[in-house]
């Protein structure tokens, strides 16, 4: 008996660890068919060509550095916070610039883009091309 006890009480008290920051909240506005973003991608690709076209994120990186954001927006009474993405470029090993992005947490103060000062780097990104969007 004690131990079924101890066993619901460790399931409560830690539940809340296990589950994701926020994959109750519904789906996100700005959802687009597939057919639309093969058309904006090769929009982008006939207007930039030999651009990088796409970009490939851990989704598990992602997910804890919103819950990062989540929190420092929370310790500093900010109500809406949100990520920019910088489109950067690094050196790699011989000296050749290589493309790359960023995210650095933001939220708007008066107007204004402010940024918590927590930036996550995405590392090197490739050029796929739009083989990747593949319509069913």
């Amino acid at each position: 008996m004690k131990k079924s006890i101890l066993l619901i009480i460790s399931i409560v008290v830690l539940s809340p660890f296990f589950q994701s920051c926020c994959c109750n909240d519904g789906e996100p506005a700005g959802i687009i068919d597939c057919a639309v973003a093969s058309g904006m991608a090769e929009t982008f690709q006939s207007s930039n060509p030999g651009s990088t076209t796409n970009v490939t994120f851990d989704l598990d990186e992602i997910e804890k550095f919103v819950c990062e954001i989540k929190e420092k927006a929370k310790d500093a009474g900010v109500n809406d916070p949100k990520f920019e993405v910088y489109f950067a470029a690094v050196q790699d090993s011989i000296g050749n610039n290589v493309n790359t992005v960023f995210f650095a947490g933001s939220y708007i103060e008066n107007g204004v883009t402010q940024n918590f000062n927590y930036y996550m780097d995405m590392g090197g990104i490739g050029n796929q091309g739009l083989s990747a969007i593949i319509c069913n």
